[in-house]
């Protein structure tokens, strides 16, 4: 399980995490200079900035 402030995000058992997309966009908008967030079924991808850079 990730701890990000107060949500909390559970591994499902294949080794993905399911994110809701309000969270994603939320995440997204607010840490924008640490990660890039993205999904595609649900699945949750961050990379470091730098190192999509």
């Amino acid at each position: 399980m990730i701890e990000i402030g107060k949500i909390y995000l559970e591994d499902n058992g294949a080794g993905r995490i399911y994110v809701p997309r309000e969270v994603i966009l939320a995440l997204s908008l607010k840490h924008r200079d640490i990660l890039r967030l993205k999904t595609e079924d649900g699945e949750l991808k961050a990379k470091p900035l730098r190192d999509l850079e």
